[in-house]
């Protein structure tokens, strides 16, 4: 397509044709052109170009708003597209991001360098983003983008540090990302006189940056190279004055960071060493807020976090009771595979009071102490709603200072395979409505306690298979809403006291070999509206019942071989308690695989159809990790 004669043309909006390849003839005359989102660089060098090149941005200097330039290329011909683009002076536009093609890997010479030398853009920009560029250093043109907000890099492998950006007045948001061999973020050496310098100075260091990420960048050892007759401990190190939230992960060998003392939004550190937090931790908070160190009035660090979350970081033993003192408004915990720690909690969790959530998974090491000390601290944490015990091989016992958690709404302990019982004491939690127990091999009974949970509304067992029955007593959960039982080889037939559950909106009952019949008062569950059975071989037919839950809505049945013949539509023996019910799944996958064509694509037909027009409420249940 020829476009020289759109002279007038303003908006070229080309934003979702991924398949393009190239611009169109004569997209650099479109000098009236304002908003342009996508620039696909044409193929040169070796593959021959069939339309215009980057040189065609060059009298387009209307442009505004967002410019992606796509598969830039490495060679001397596509420096000079560069060169001759004249990005400049483009003073409109606000976001530009870059993003190269594949460098082959026999490839010897690259251009990059002098590529992006010659693309900087005018200092209007506000969002500048690279990708996959191959060069060894970065263009010192960007500390001059003193409008800058956002700046990102990914997949920037070859770059081994980035010129200085402490300084830029406006930028609120750094990523860098997929940073192969990335060693120190700045190219300074921090040393004594640097650090005095910039303690003396009244340009603040990185004054509004609010969001930091560092994302796989596995060889970056700090974000200065130290001076080698500095002692680490004798530096001022800077402080983020108004860093919010900070995301380090994939980053195992950094080990010198700027301090992050006044965090509010979150902290999450993925496979790195704690001592990036443990420099923060340690620092006292005294400096003059009129200082580049500080712009708060906050005493200790941390004390306004709201979430933090660790995983994977293996050399911390135990959270310091000094950390959790700092820690007064954090909302959110969570732990994830710290295979190294050993210890928790410790005295200073009763200065958690404004912990809301606490998930701790997969830490084989972990001892969750359970002595009178420790339980007291429990009772400190009187905003707690939700607490997840998952994968901790060593846990025992829970804690006895759980059961003065009257706050406590969601409970969930899964993959404790030394855990044998849950404490009668579960019966105070008055305020649980969402509990969830898996993988307990040991589990051989449930306490009667749990009988005097009224608020529950979900219950999940999950993978007890040694439990002997569900009891009798469990009817007494009037208010339960979801019900879930798998893997329970010992269940032959659900307790008389369930049919007392009215409120019952959600049953799923899944690996249940041994259960021969549903009961025939199935139908007292008015309030039924979603049923699922799967993996029940010995389940031989479904009770009349069935057909007076008027609120049915969906029934799914899997894996259950002498049901699935039953529930044929029209002909099977079970199909008239069945026929009222809007939506149904039995075992449509095995029929897919055996019937012809014309047959699958009804069927085919029939799940889409299934799951556009489902409009069950109970259908799909948020999970929460």
């Amino acid at each position: 397509m020829d476009t020289k004669y759109l002279i007038n043309l303003r908006h070229l909006d080309v934003t979702n044709c991924s398949k393009l390849t190239h611009m169109p003839h004569g997209s650099g005359q479109l000098t009236s052109l304002e908003i342009l989102p996508q620039f696909v660089v044409s193929k040169v060098g070796s593959r021959a170009r069939s339309s215009c090149g980057l040189s065609e941005l060059k009298q387009l200097s209307n442009l505004g708003g967002r410019l992606w330039i796509g598969y830039l290329g490495h060679e001397e011909e596509d420096m000079l597209e560069c060169q001759a683009a004249n990005m400049k002076e483009k003073q409109h536009l606000q976001q530009l991001i870059l993003r190269w093609d594949e460098l082959p890997n026999d490839k010897t010479t690259c251009c990059d360098e002098m590529s992006l030398k010659w693309l900087q853009p005018h200092p209007n920009l506000k969002a500048l983003e690279l990708r996959s560029y191959m060069g060894v250093t970065i263009p010192s043109w960007i500390s001059s983008l003193t409008n800058l907000v956002n700046l990102e890099f990914w997949h920037t492998h070859k770059c081994h540090h980035l010129p200085p950006l402490y300084q830029l007045p406006f930028l609120k948001s750094l990523k860098l990302a997929d940073m192969g061999e990335l060693e120190y973020i700045s190219e300074d050496t921090i040393s004594l006189s640097l650090t005095s310098s910039l303690s003396s100075t009244k340009t603040l260091f990185f004054p509004s940056l609010i969001t930091l990420t560092l994302w796989d960048c596995p060889n970056v050892k700090g974000w200065w190279r130290i001076d080698d007759n500095t002692q680490p401990e004798h530096l001022l190190i800077p402080s983020f004055p108004h860093l919010s939230e900070l995301e380090i992960s994939f980053c195992p060998n950094l080990s010198c960071m700027p301090l992050f003392p006044y965090l509010k939004e979150g902290l999450t550190l993925t496979e790195v060493s704690s001592k990036v937090l443990q420099q923060t931790m340690d620092m006292v908070v005294t400096q003059n807020p009129s200082t580049a160190f500080s712009t708060s009035s906050c005493c200790f660090p941390l004390s306004e976090l709201e979430t933090l979350q660790l995983e994977w970081v293996n050399d911390l033993e135990s959270l310091p009771d000094a950390w959790l003192r700092n820690l007064v408004s954090l909302r959110r915990l969570s732990i994830f595979n710290c295979n190294g720690l050993r210890s928790f909690p410790g005295g200073g969790i009763q200065h958690l009071t404004s912990l809301q959530d606490m998930k701790i998974w997969d830490c084989n090491e972990l001892v969750l102490l359970n002595d009178e000390d420790d339980s007291m601290q429990w009772q400190g944490l009187m905003s707690l709603s939700s607490l997840y015990f998952t994968g901790l091989p060593k846990l025992l016992s829970l804690p006895n200072g759980l059961q003065h958690i009257t706050t406590l709404q969601k409970l969930q302990i899964r993959d404790c395979p030394n855990l044998t019982a849950l404490p009668e004491w579960i019966g105070n939690l008055k305020s649980l409505q969402e509990l969830n127990i898996s993988k307990w091999p040991n589990l051989i009974s449930l306490p009667r306690e749990i009988c005097y949970l009224t608020s529950l509304q979900d219950l999940e067992i999950e993978n007890c298979p040694n439990l002997i029955a569900l009891p009798e007593w469990i009817g007494n959960l009037t208010l339960l809403q979801r019900f879930k039982i798998d893997e329970y080889p010992n269940l032959t037939s659900l307790p008389d006291g369930m049919r007392h559950l009215t409120s019952l909106q959600y049953l799923n009952i899944e690996n249940c070999p041994n259960l021969m019949a549903l009961p025939e008062w199935i139908g007292n569950l008015t309030s039924l509206q979603k049923l699922e059975i799967s993996r029940c071989p010995n389940l031989r037919s479904l009770p009349q019942g069935i057909r007076h839950l008027s609120t049915l809505q969906c029934l799914t049945i899997a894996n259950c071989p002498l049901l699935r013949q039953r529930c044929q539509r029209q002909t099977g023996e079970d199909w008239p308690q069945i026929a009222h019910i809007p939506f149904l799944d039995v075992d449509w996958y095995l029929q897919y695989a055996i019937e012809p064509i014309e047959a699958k694509n009804k069927v085919w037909l029939k799940i889409r159809t299934l799951f556009e027009k489902r409009n069950c409420a109970t259908c799909h249940k948020t999970s929460e990790s």
